[in-house]
């Protein structure tokens, strides 16, 4: 931990703590600009980054609480973050700037970081034209074929088993030889009761005597026989 201190050596202030001309907070708004480019260099969002994470300095804005910031190479919710720190940096400058502009400066940000041009002392220009350009899929799925070819070769060499599906199936999907994962039992045994393997009790292919259920009933399970009769005339 550092202690942070103003011109005086007192604790410094938060950002939102103090009052600006118009002048002055276009400046901040540049500078902490900069800082965001400066952060973005290396490989980092903020997440967070309003007036009231940036202490002012003795030499400057000073950006704290970083436990929430991102790695650009591993989240992929870098982009909106960072222009959601953009969008707070400019909520500052509308309070002393009413009718200030927004320029996509975190969109041309990301677009150069994108093309790795950006450097910690890329000045923005605040024009941004989005790329109208469509993505070629089929060329990326066969990338992906090629490396899953080249994956299950290298296997084989090492006489290993496994690996990537043939044909760029999905990997995911059961193979042509192999059973499906996860798939029901043809035949499912009843909810109520035991499996058994084999013939049931009292059915064909049984052999010797076989004990009945509780209650010494044989015939249940088996098709009931009814023999309807009729009295004689005459009878009682």
């Amino acid at each position: 931990m550092e202690l942070i201190t103003d011109a005086d050596g007192n604790p410094a202030p938060r950002l939102a703590d103090l009052v600006f001309d118009a002048d002055g907070a276009r400046r901040m708004y540049e500078r902490l600009l900069r800082e965001v480019v400066r952060m973005l260099c290396a490989g980092v969002v903020h997440g967070d980054l309003s007036d009231f994470n940036v202490l002012i300095g003795a030499d400057g804005p000073v950006v704290i609480d970083f436990p929430q910031s991102v790695d650009t190479a591993h989240n992929s919710n870098a982009r909106r973050l960072l222009l959601r720190d953009v969008d707070n940096l400019h909520r500052f400058l509308s309070q002393y700037v009413p009718h200030a502009r927004r320029l996509p400066y975190a969109e041309e940000m990301w677009d150069l970081f994108q093309q790795n041009a950006i450097t910690p002392d890329t000045r923005l220009t605040g024009r941004y034209r989005p790329s109208e350009r469509r993505a070629n899929t089929h060329a990326v799925l066969e990338l992906i074929q090629d490396a899953n070819h080249d994956e299950r070769k290298r296997r084989e060499s090492l006489g290993l088993r496994g690996g990537p599906p043939a044909g760029g199936a999905s990997p995911g999907a059961p193979r042509r030889h192999e059973p499906a994962r996860n798939q029901p039992p043809r035949n499912p045994p009843p909810r109520n009761g035991p499996q058994r393997n084999g013939p049931p009790r009292n059915g064909p292919g049984t052999r010797g005597p076989q004990s009945g259920p509780p209650g010494g009933r044989r015939d249940q399970g088996r098709p009931i026989e009814v023999i309807i009769a009729r009295r004689r005339p005459g009878s009682g």
